[in-house]
């Protein structure tokens, strides 16, 4: 895929992309060690209210395992397992009009999991259900 000015226009302003931390670390700067309860209360106080009163968009991806489990726990959706929830055909509804559709976070980590030509696979499926009827769908 290439990406340019044309290509990285968002045509689908419908879509949210997010970590489940929101906040920045105070030690370590972007190594530093993350707690368990900043998941939690990230994603209740801030993420969730993000996209139910604020943004409200159609798709959010999750990026990332933690991401995905923090923001799913959070609209009741339990013991899933991630790679399941990943290769999912459709996406996970979570409120009114909006989905999720999680996908393995690109740094090396991700990568490491989740080899590219699998995670390419992963985003051109999300790549077909926008471009489908997907208003209809949810």
């Amino acid at each position: 895929m290439d990406i340019d000015e044309r290509t990285a226009r968002n045509r689908h302003e419908d879509l949210f992309f997010t970590n489940a931390i929101l906040c920045m670390k105070t030690k370590g700067g972007l190594a530093g060690k993350v707690r368990g309860s900043w998941f939690r209360n990230c994603v209740s106080t801030f993420l969730k209210p993000l996209i139910e009163d604020i943004i409200q968009p159609k798709v959010v991806i999750t990026l990332g395992e933690k991401a995905t489990r923090s923001l799913l726990r959070e609209y009741g959706h339990k013991g899933i397992k991630f790679r399941a929830l990943v290769e999912r055909e459709s996406p996970i509804k979570v409120s009114g009009n909006t989905v999720v559709f999680p996908v393995f976070h690109c740094g090396s980590l991700g990568r490491r999991n989740r080899p590219f030509e699998q995670q390419k696979l992963d985003w051109l499926r999300i790549k077909g259900y926008l471009e489908g009827p997907y208003e209809e769908s949810i």
